[in-house]
């Protein structure tokens, strides 16, 4: 980033659209997990941490290779182009109006939920800072690491995968 201003603007757009992501992808893994009549939210997470272990493997090698703007550029062209299949393979349910709260909105803030809040907090905590290595860093610093920048944020989206593939059984 070539200024503070453009890295917090970065980091808030980067922060906006990985929640909005998660939401999309819950909300959606919640529909399918009814359609089926069986859990599969944690296979959607583990799938989700495969994609990071590739792309961050991937990412740090594209990125040290043809530089920050052609990564950029091939990264979004690889969004859209997902996000277009992804729109495609979805069927439109419509409006479930029995899910719909036409209550006051309370939530009962149990301490289960506030411990499991905890737990996936650090662990997106930690999912976010190992994505946000920077390889382009590393070749100005450390340049024989740099087109291996990814492997730690591979290795650790690839543990959170193998994790998370065994978690719908017993939920």
């Amino acid at each position: 980033s070539p200024s503070i201003p453009f890295l917090v603007a970065g980091l808030a757009a980067f922060g906006f659209f990985c929640g909005l992501l998660d939401v999309i992808m819950n909300s959606e893994g919640t529909r399918v997990e009814h359609d089926l009549g069986r859990t599969t939210l944690a296979t959607f997470h583990a799938c989700a941490s495969c994609g990071l272990s590739v792309g961050a493997i991937l990412g740090s090698l594209i990125a040290v290779n043809i530089g920050d703007w052609a990564s950029a550029l091939l990264i979004i062209a690889a969004a859209v182009f997902a996000a277009g299949a992804v729109f495609a393979a979805t069927p439109n349910r419509g409006l479930d109006h029995a899910s719909v709260n036409h209550g006051d909105g309370a939530v009962l803030f149990t301490r289960t939920l506030v411990v499991i809040g905890l737990v996936v907090g650090v662990s997106i905590a930690g999912e976010v800072a190992a994505m946000t290595w920077s390889a382009t860093l590393l070749q100005s610093e450390a340049p024989r690491l740099a087109a291996i920048a990814g492997l730690g944020a591979g290795f650790f989206a690839g543990c959170q995968a193998l994790m998370r593939f065994f978690v719908d059984r017993p939920r």
